[in-house]
C-alpha cells in the first residue's frame, strides 16, 4: 500500500462515520505522523517506538564481522551497522493468522 492509497482508505473510513475533514488536511496529518515516526526512530533518545495494538519499531545494532567477497574470496571487514526492525504486537499476528485461515 501506498501513501496516496492509505490516504484513500482513510478518507472512505472517514466518510463512512461522518467526518467532515477535507483530504488536503488528512494529509497532512499522515504526513505530520509518519514524520514524527521518523523523527523518533532516528533519534538516539529513543530505541524503540511502540504503537499499542500494531507492533514496535526499533533499531537493532549489527556487530561488526569478517565477510568474504565470493569471487575473489578476499576477506574483508564489515563494520558495525544498525537497522529499523519491525515486531507486529501478538494481538496483530493473531488477527493477521485469523484472516489467512478464513
Amino acid at each position: 500500500m501506498r501513501k496516496k492509497d492509505l490516504l484513500n482508505q482513510v478518507m472512505i473510513k472517514l466518510q463512512k462515520q461522518d467526518t467532515k475533514l477535507k483530504k488536503r488536511d488528512v494529509s497532512r496529518i499522515i504526513n505530520m505522523f509518519l514524520d514524527i515516526l521518523e523523527d523518533a526512530i532516528m533519534s538516539k533518545k529513543e530505541n524503540k517506538i511502540q504503537l499499542s495494538g500494531f507492533g514496535t519499531f526499533y533499531i537493532k545494532e549489527r556487530k561488526p564481522r569478517i565477510g568474504r567477497n565470493p569471487k575473489t574470496g578476499d576477506l574483508y571487514k564489515i563494520p558495525t551497522r544498525y537497522s529499523l526492525t519491525f515486531k507486529p504486537s501478538q494481538n496483530f499476528v493473531l488477527q493477521v493468522n485469523h484472516k489467512k485461515k478464513a
